[in-house]
């Protein structure tokens, strides 16, 4: 049998594999970078959305709270007004 010569890569075709590697690996790492900014925007994204509601929350329920004094105060308002004209009625008879 004929023995098979090994062929040892001319040194530019190293150049060009390490080369290459180089770039490749520079290529993923600024996929990364932005894979990871994405990921940090998503998230500041993410944490405005959930202030925003937390912050819609306390305002519906200071609403709430306060259509609930109003309330109040105005059957206050209205129970007094019938006091009065009770009162009033019996000093009539």
């Amino acid at each position: 049998m004929e023995q098979v010569e090994k062929i040892k890569p001319k040194s530019s075709t190293k150049k060009m594999v390490t080369d290459y590697q180089k770039t490749h690996k520079r290529a993923e790492r600024e996929r990364l970078r932005i894979l990871k900014e994405h990921q940090k925007e998503l998230e500041r994204k993410q944490k405005d959305l959930e202030k925003e509601r937390q912050q819609r929350e306390r305002q519906e329920k200071k609403d709430a709270e306060e259509r609930e004094k109003e309330e109040k105060r105005l059957r206050r308002r209205e129970e007094q007004r019938k006091k009065e004209e009770e009162r009033e009625n019996e000093r009539k008879k």
